[in-house]
């Protein structure tokens, strides 16, 4: 677990967080679903969160879930299923399960990307065959699990921001070092002054997970935090909006 010191932050931000909707607008709408998806950037949001998983077909689906349960009912891994098994598969609002391609398909070049890469083989190969199709390497934050993935992919797209999730210390400082991580994401529970000064004055950016009251985004303003992930992206545009004037 990453453990720092809890600072007091009274010294107001030069510029505002970039607000990350997290699985699209999750508070009220079925997550990863183009409702949510829509609804987020119909309230003002230019980043839209994926997490992907791998079908048994090598195709990227979108899921939190490395199963189908919670979401369709139906109790199995998606890298147990076809293509086809998983294209059949319903969410309560009628929708199946989004590949990558068919959101940016959906959304192009008018919105930027936040996948999450997870540690699972053949996910790198996928996400950058898709990105090469789409010619949206200016419109994707990618979000990775371990440093090798981060530098299989800035040796592809040298200009995509990297986003490292770090779950503890150790993680922290090997995010800290690497020369192929532009930003690094953590807990809120770890925000402070001092850590997100620490974190800049190695040219790297900081965001935190997941901001959901004016309370915690207030305070990560006055942090100087750079990006926040939120599942109520209304709350969090109209909080920032806000507190910058």
């Amino acid at each position: 677990m990453l453990v720092i010191t809890l600072l007091g932050c009274t010294q107001k931000s030069e510029s505002c967080p970039i607000l990350f909707s997290h699985r699209g607008d999750s508070k009220y709408f079925i997550e990863h679903t183009f409702a949510s998806y829509d609804s987020a950037i119909k309230k003002g949001s230019k980043y839209i969160e994926q997490d992907l998983v791998l079908s048994k077909d090598g195709t990227l689906y979108i899921s939190h879930d490395m199963d189908a349960k919670r979401i369709t009912g139906v109790d199995q891994d998606y890298a147990q299923m076809s293509d086809k098994q998983i294209n059949r598969l319903r969410t309560k609002n009628h929708e199946p399960i989004h590949t990558l391609a068919s959101v940016f398909e959906r959304y192009k070049n008018t919105v930027n990307y936040v996948p999450e890469i997870r540690p699972e083989k053949g996910q790198v190969d996928a996400f950058i065959k898709l990105v090469k199709e789409f010619g949206l390497e200016d419109h994707i934050i990618v979000q990775v699990r371990n440093l090798e993935q981060a530098e299989e992919i800035k040796k592809v797209f040298s200009r995509m921001q990297v986003l490292y999730l770090a779950f503890d210390s150790h993680e922290y400082q090997e995010a800290l070092r690497s020369p192929f991580i532009n930003i690094i994401c953590l807990n809120k529970q770890c925000m402070s002054c001092h850590l997100i000064s620490e974190i800049h004055k190695k040219n790297k950016k900081v965001a935190y997970w997941t901001l959901d009251s004016p309370k915690e985004i207030e305070k990560a303003m006055k942090s100087n935090c750079d990006y926040i992930f939120t599942d109520d992206t209304g709350m969090g545009i109209q909080t920032i909006d806000k507190l910058k004037d």
